[in-house]
């Protein structure tokens, strides 16, 4: 079973647990370039939550792309921006946030 194939079936058993209980915002975590973004976009769109890509909104809120950052800046700048960020986001209120590959490893974010 592939890489793909996997995460489908993690997602389904999110599906699932949503189905029985009441959840307000949902987080994915997981390895760089895993899909996150991909099939959040997908899952938020099935159960009627609002998606939220942590990276992309740093890039909006920040005019600069995160490589220019993690250039211009360093890591620990954007991992104060990404952390800043996540606990700036409002509680209960339906989102699916998928965050960057880094995000649980800094700052407590988890």
């Amino acid at each position: 079973m592939g890489t793909i194939n996997h995460f489908n079936c993690a997602l389904f058993i999110v599906s699932l647990f949503l189905l029985k209980h009441t959840v307000s915002n949902i987080f994915l975590v997981g390895m760089p370039g895993s899909g996150k973004s991909f099939w959040g976009s997908l899952l938020a769109q099935d159960l009627g939550y609002t998606f939220v890509d942590t990276d992309s909104n740093i890039e909006l809120l920040e005019k600069q792309a995160i490589s220019q950052i993690f250039e211009q800046h360093g890591e620990a700048h954007f991992r104060t921006l990404e952390a800043t960020y996540l606990r700036k986001l409002p509680q209960g209120i339906n989102l699916l946030v998928a965050t960057g590959g880094g995000t649980p490893c800094f700052h407590d974010n988890m």
